[in-house]
């Protein structure tokens, strides 16, 4: 049966493959989160540090998961640079950074704000 999409050759036509995937990728996303979280408290509520971190750090969790896939050897070109990042800077931008930068966002806001109303300067 050929499924419509195929994932890190997952044919993903049935709806546990699709479960499957899902989950991986909630995962992902989760880690990314919690990183981004880590790191807006950690910067103290400056966005451009929060920004430049959120993407450092998830641009090195992007290369760790394609390395334990096996991918990053036979999807990364060093001739074709632009093509192989082409076919990767949509999962990264959906599934790590932004949940990373978000949580960053949010939790360096909060920490702010809490700074703020206990009187203390950061």
């Amino acid at each position: 049966m050929v499924g419509l999409v195929t994932i890190w050759s997952i044919d993903v036509g049935s709806l546990h493959d699709w479960l499957v995937v899902l989950k991986a990728f909630s995962l992902f996303a989760l880690v990314s989160a919690i990183l981004g979280g880590v790191i807006g408290f950690l910067s103290k509520g400056r966005i451009v540090i929060e920004l430049v971190a959120s993407f450092v750090t998830t641009a090195a969790f992007m290369v760790f998961l394609q390395w334990k896939a096996g991918t990053l050897g036979t999807e990364w070109s060093l001739q074709h640079p632009i093509a192989s990042i082409s076919e990767l800077i949509g999962p990264f931008l959906y599934l790590l950074f932004a949940p990373a930068a978000a949580a960053a966002f949010f939790v360096g806001r909060w920490r702010r704000q809490r700074a703020a109303r206990i009187g203390k300067t950061i």
